[in-house]
């Protein structure tokens, strides 16, 4: 733990390290850098999930929006090619919802209880991309692009509004209750790794500097660790404004 704390200072210096250092050279626009934000949509690609509101990719999640925000340096070969890479702040929030229903006796006779609440993931985010430029008509549609991340965990909670209801066998409510539950993940690595598949669009010439940016990123490897079952992979949309200088 205290050697991937580390790694992730160093990283952090380095990147700001090289901001500065782009601030400062003269390359005929070569090097830019940046700042970056914008709203994801998260979800768990998963296999065989447990309801367990505790462990990360519980059955009965869904996609939910949160944000990633950072700054990028980019370096321009040519026209076509252009190298990037990214310092992220990014959260993945997954909205879970699921009831589990028993059968007793007397006034127990049927129990219900309820978990609506979200898992959220919080990463530093190091994405490294290769883009190129698309032209049509001789003039440029978009930078499609793809690449890698790595990426550092920094928080693993979970929030749920929890019920609970009894009944009899008549169908009347003989106990219940409500009650909020935090706590943190109990099953998730501290790092991740995975693809990018993304574009990036100029707004217009009147706000060059401006760009939109949408991208897909996937898990190569599961999120999970491997004494807990099935495989837990992060699905994240993220649609962000930018600005380049």
């Amino acid at each position: 733990m205290i050697r991937e704390r580390n790694f992730s200072k160093k990283t952090t210096l380095l990147f700001i390290f090289l901001m500065v250092f782009c601030f400062n050279i003269h390359a005929g626009e070569k090097f830019k850098g940046g700042f970056k934000g914008g709203i994801n949509l998260s979800s768990y690609i998963s296999k065989n999930s447990i309801e367990h509101y505790w462990a990360v990719g519980s059955a009965g999640s869904s996609m939910s929006s949160s944000f990633t925000c950072g700054a990028l340096i980019s370096y321009s070969f040519n026209k076509y090619l252009t190298l990037q890479t990214e310092l992220l702040y990014s959260q993945k929030k997954c909205h879970v919802e699921y009831e589990n229903q028993v059968h007793g006796s007397g006034d127990y006779y049927f129990q219900c209880s309820k978990w609506d609440g979200f898992q959220e993931l919080v990463y530093f985010e190091f994405p490294f991309l290769i883009k190129s430029t698309l032209i049509l008509f001789q003039k440029e549609i978009c930078k499609p692009y793809a690449g890698i991340y790595y990426s550092t965990l920094l928080d693993k909670k979970y929030e749920y509004d929890f019920s609970y209801v009894a009944k009899n066998i008549e169908g009347e409510i003989t106990d219940s209750y409500k009650r909020k539950i935090i706590g943190q993940l109990s099953d998730v690595k501290n790092n991740d790794v995975g693809i990018i598949l993304g574009a990036e669009i100029n707004l217009s010439k009147m706000f060059k500097p401006l760009f939109l940016d949408t991208r897909l990123s996937i898990s190569l490897d599961k999120v999970n660790e491997s004494t807990t079952p099935g495989s837990v992979k992060n699905l994240t949309l993220l649609c962000s404004i930018g600005m380049k200088f």
